[in-house]
């Protein structure tokens, strides 16, 4: 009796239709266990004590107060003053390059022989917005001499230009432009020690509470075993604390890059359950299932406003 119930089990199991799934053929994540761990070097407190003492005392300039008359008539400044100030949020018109224009409307040919000028007005067009005329022009203007003449420069105005016209500051991550600007700035005569210092130290600061960060984040997702127990996911959970950490770096979002870098990777894990993976009947049960689970958060959410 028993034989013939498991040969019936037997049979029923075979003639069940086999589920042909498919398979987006992703890529085992690069990375491996590599961040698991994190080694926090000692900073020394005198360190940071020193470099900054020697920016004491120096005056507590606001981006407001650059803006000022004193230098209207230096192209370099009135650029630089203009794309700091924008890009922090604040207006500025650019109806104060107009003054850097000869009587034919052209920009001024004088303006070509300075180089470091033509580079901060360069900067200063990428945050320009529709309707500036006088910023696309500057825009034609600047590129087509700087490419005429960055092959002539002296370092490090000349790695400025060549990356500049690769990819101009605002169109970069900002910690990784710092970063490439450090050794820059160190080429120049004429660079402040102390700013330099200070500059450098600021930035390894924050990089170790990134690391920290993302060894707590790659911890996390290892713990949930998705790549054994869903196989056929993107296993892409750094890539996403990168692309967090691109949007807002500083250090006061830390929460809001833990948080969005695992809504991202639970997102793209459903994506692909039901892009690459679900049968279209898992799916409608999956959906319902999701549906039921929102349903509750929202009653929980109203107890929770109405009972506290």
């Amino acid at each position: 009796m028993h034989s013939q119930v498991s040969a019936v089990a037997a049979t029923a199991k075979n003639d069940m239709p086999q589920i042909i799934r498919r398979s987006a053929n992703f890529q085992p994540s690069i990375w491996g266990d590599r961040f698991l761990t994190y080694a926090s070097e000692f900073l020394e407190t005198e360190q940071f004590e020193a470099t900054s003492s020697g920016i004491e005392g120096r005056g507590d300039v606001t981006l407001l107060d650059i803006d000022d008359q004193e230098n209207d008539d230096d192209l370099y400044t009135v650029a630089l003053q203009f794309r700091l100030l924008r890009q922090q949020g604040y207006y500025i018109s650019c109806d104060k390059f107009t003054k850097f224009k000869d009587s034919n409307g052209n920009f001024k040919d004088s303006l070509i022989n300075d180089a470091r000028a033509m580079l901060s007005l360069y900067e200063a067009t990428h945050l320009r917005v529709h309707g500036e005329d006088i910023l696309d022009e500057a825009l034609v203007f600047t590129t087509t001499h700087l490419e005429f003449v960055a092959s002539h420069l002296s370092t490090p105005l000349a790695a400025q230009v060549r990356h500049a016209l690769k990819q101009p500051i605002h169109k970069g991550l900002p910690r990784l432009e710092a970063r490439h600007y450090f050794s820059i700035y160190e080429e120049d005569s004429s660079h402040n020690k102390v700013l330099h210092s200070f500059a450098k130290l600021d930035f390894n600061i924050l990089q170790k509470m990134h690391q920290k960060e993302l060894s707590d984040i790659a911890r996390w997702w290892k713990e949930l075993n998705f790549s054994k127990k869903l196989p056929f996911i993107r296993d892409r959970v750094i890539e996403c604390y990168f692309w967090i950490l691109g949007v807002f770096f500083e250090p006061e979002y830390f929460h809001a890059r833990r948080i969005l870098t695992k809504v991202i990777a639970m997102t793209s894990t459903i994506d692909d359950i039901y892009d690459v993976y679900g049968t279209f009947e898992e799916i409608e049960l999956f959906t319902e299932a999701i549906e039921r689970l929102k349903l509750i958060n929202i009653l929980r959410s109203l107890l929770y406003f109405f009972h506290g």
